[in-house]
């Protein structure tokens, strides 16, 4: 997939297994500010620790990815014009393996605010306080956004567009 990547610890995973533990990030995210859009064609996905893990192959019987005890406490804005899909959450940007195979995030919190502001054009947003986006089977133990956490998206909209926002997750589908 193309696009920009934008993570505190890692931008981009995929094709691989994978086991995150311990990772954290503690310093601000920034895409774009007031006087200068992000502004794309392309896909845009942003993690506090983990930009984008796409269709991870696996090896080892039940999961491809497994994150845990795994944070972020920075702060995540981005300013965004676009005609695109854009994936931004707290803590992972993007989860995608849509052949069915379990993904699994265990002690994960996000406290950093996630700020998304600006207009959108034909475009899909999905803003989430751990995870922006996830088309997958995915198991959830002990993670959570803490009150601190604020989801806040100010997007002009168009018709057509998609927007969804959630403390947890912003968009989430199990598919085979």
């Amino acid at each position: 997939t193309s696009g920009l990547r934008v993570g505190g610890t890692f931008a981009s995973i995929g094709y691989v297994d994978t086991v995150l533990e311990n990772c954290y990030n503690t310093k601000m995210i920034s895409v774009g500010n007031s006087d200068s859009d992000f502004n794309t064609e392309v896909a845009l996905r942003v993690g506090g620790v983990l930009a984008d893990l796409y269709r991870a192959t696996s090896t080892k019987p039940g999961y491809t990815f497994k994150a845990a005890y795994c944070s972020n406490s920075g702060n995540i804005d981005a300013h965004v014009t676009t005609t695109s899909i854009i994936h931004i959450g707290g803590v992972v940007g993007t989860l995608c393996d849509d052949r069915g195979i379990a993904m699994v995030l265990e002690d994960i919190e996000n406290s950093g605010s996630v700020t998304v502001s600006g207009a959108s054009s034909s475009g899909k947003l999905y803003v989430g306080g751990v995870v922006g986006w996830c088309v997958n089977s995915i198991q959830i133990r002990r993670s959570h956004n803490t009150a601190s956490g604020n989801v806040t998206v100010n997007v002009d909209t168009k018709t057509g567009d998609e927007l969804t926002a959630g403390g947890l997750f912003g968009y989430n589908r199990h598919q085979y």
